[in-house]
């Protein structure tokens, strides 16, 4: 169990600036992800309790205690007991991905790719 806090944004956490993906990956529209909920663990590795908290649309951030659920203000959502983190791709567009419409792919296009030398 990691111990220490993982600092992140609640909004916007774009995986290219933050050196994650490998340099070769290039998007169009670089990956941004929104937190939308965090699993809580207090205690070891072999014992514990266990909270959430969840990002609604209107009201916020609920930190959910068994029976008791409470807003969170966002600046106490991310903490050191953060044990998993859940995001979503953040305004996801759809795009057709196919060989006969290359521009719509979310990456960059190389023409040098082998099944794109035929379309010049």
């Amino acid at each position: 169990k990691v111990e220490h806090l993982v600092k992140c944004p609640l909004e916007g956490l774009n995986l290219q600036r933050a050196g994650v993906l490998p340099p070769e990956t290039v998007h169009r529209d670089p990956p941004s992800y929104d937190l939308y909920a965090i699993v809580e663990h207090f205690g070891s590795g072999n014992f514990g309790h266990y909270t959430a908290m969840v990002k609604h649309k209107s009201d916020g951030w609920c930190k959910f205690n068994d029976a008791i659920v409470s807003k969170v203000p966002d600046n106490e959502v991310v903490t050191d007991k953060a044990y998993l983190m859940f995001f979503k791709l953040h305004d996801a567009k759809v795009r057709k991905q196919t060989r006969h419409f290359p521009d719509a792919y979310p990456h960059r296009i190389d023409r040098k790719w082998s099944f794109l030398q035929d379309q010049a």
